[in-house]
């Protein structure tokens, strides 16, 4: 292999090795949101009482508790996930830069290989057409499968995070609602 050959073989390693220090740096980060995301919950309370009688006539009364979240810890981490999705979402695209490099490289090596008489030169080229190929696929591969099974598992893992402690905060906040209109709200007459 001659300098050019080595050339593109270690840019589509470094690209390699790079994006995968992008990916577990992202990884770090969405890890740190889902810890912050579980523990925003700031107390137990409030709820609604219940009360039933039971078979003996004994009044059984019961509070319902419910999580209270801290609403601006809520929205910090939301805006640190934003952050970390969008660097998620360049880093797939970026994942896919790696097959090109292999392909340039081919290219590249038929380039070289070509236009010679010389069988070794040809099949110089030939070996970093093929060996550029090879890299740039594996690093895709890996990358792909590390960022579907690892991060996207922890991508979707907080999103659902989000959506239900989402719908928690929006059932309590029309439960306050309609607690409001019924507290302010006159008694009608029946009729």
């Amino acid at each position: 292999m001659n300098i050019v050959n080595y050339g593109m073989c270690a840019l589509i390693i470094g690209a390699g090795l790079f994006f995968l220090y992008l990916m577990t740096e992202n990884k770090k980060i969405l890890t740190r949101v889902q810890l912050n995301l579980a523990s925003v919950a700031v107390k137990e309370g409030g709820g609604t009482r219940n009360e039933a009688v039971d078979a003996d006539g004994k009044l059984h009364v019961s509070r319902a508790e419910a999580t209270v979240y801290d609403l601006a810890a809520i929205e910090e981490n939301r805006r640190d996930f934003n952050t970390a999705y969008a660097d998620y979402v360049r880093n797939g695209q970026l994942i896919a830069l790696l097959p090109l490099l292999g392909i340039l490289g081919t290219v590249l090596g038929l380039i070289i290989g070509s236009g010679s008489a010389d069988i070794e030169r040809l099949m110089s080229g030939l070996g970093t057409a093929m060996w550029t190929t090879f890299l740039g696929l594996l690093f895709s591969i890996v990358l792909k499968f590390y960022d579907a099974w690892v991060i996207g598992v922890l991508v979707n893992a907080i999103d659902a995070d989000f959506a239900s402690k989402d719908a928690i905060i929006e059932r309590q906040a029309l439960m306050q609602k309609a607690a409001a209109v019924r507290k302010n709200k006159p008694a009608e007459a029946p009729k």
